[in-house]
């Protein structure tokens, strides 16, 4: 029988350092590198890729992308390199907390993206097929509409409605579809702003 002490120590070290990881904010550190302005003083003042492509610069939102996706991608392959894939639910715990250090980043005064990217790294990490599935969605969704917030809140719904599908088959343990409703319920709540915005027409378009 494993100690409950020892899971729980462990849990803690995971939580901390995967809230770590997902406080670096790479949209900021590229605006310093590229002499670009601070994303959190223009556009939706949101320090991710989305407001990054704002600046004109779409080498810096690109990069911003990547960055912001590594985060969930490494630390969920850190936590599974260390436990061999043996405790799903720390898997889980890492995701929630490296979304929650990008969200409220101790090195940038708990001021954050809204979550997505990394969300995207968490999938690629946890389902890589789902994360096929998850960027088609986005990418027909902000094709089509023209709204980065809608095709992110759409994505995430689904992504919990696949996980439903893959627990079903198997494919997916119960631990990992507890962590993405949590993560979806998070994020959806982020775009709070973003939905009364949809609602009332005046939500800001992509413009590439």
């Amino acid at each position: 029988m494993i100690d409950n002490n020892y899971i729980n120590i462990h849990f803690l070290i995971i939580a901390i350092s995967s809230y770590i990881i997902g406080s670096v904010p790479f949209a900021i550190l590229i605006s310093k590198f590229l002499k670009l302005e601070d994303p959190r003083n223009f556009g939706s003042r949101n320090p991710g890729a989305t407001n990054m492509l704002r600046t004109g610069n779409k080498t810096a939102a690109i990069i911003t992308l990547l960055g912001d996706m590594a985060k969930g991608l490494i630390a969920l392959k850190i936590t599974n390199i260390i436990y061999g894939g043996c405790y799903s639910e720390l898997v889980g715990i890492s995701a929630v907390f490296v979304i929650l250090g990008h969200i409220y980043p101790i090195f940038a005064n708990f001021k954050g993206g809204k979550g997505i990217a990394t969300f995207f790294g968490i999938i690629i990490a946890t389902n890589p097929l789902l994360s096929v599935y998850c960027a088609i969605s986005w990418v027909l969704i902000a094709y089509i509409w023209r709204y980065s917030s809608l095709a992110s809140i759409v994505t995430v719904t689904l992504s919990v409605i696949y996980n439903i599908f893959a627990y079903e088959l198997g494919n997916v343990d119960c631990a990992i579809l507890v962590s993405t409703i949590i993560l979806s319920t998070i994020l959806i709540y982020k775009h709070k702003e973003n939905i009364k915005k949809l609602i009332n027409g005046t939500e800001n378009r992509i413009i590439i």
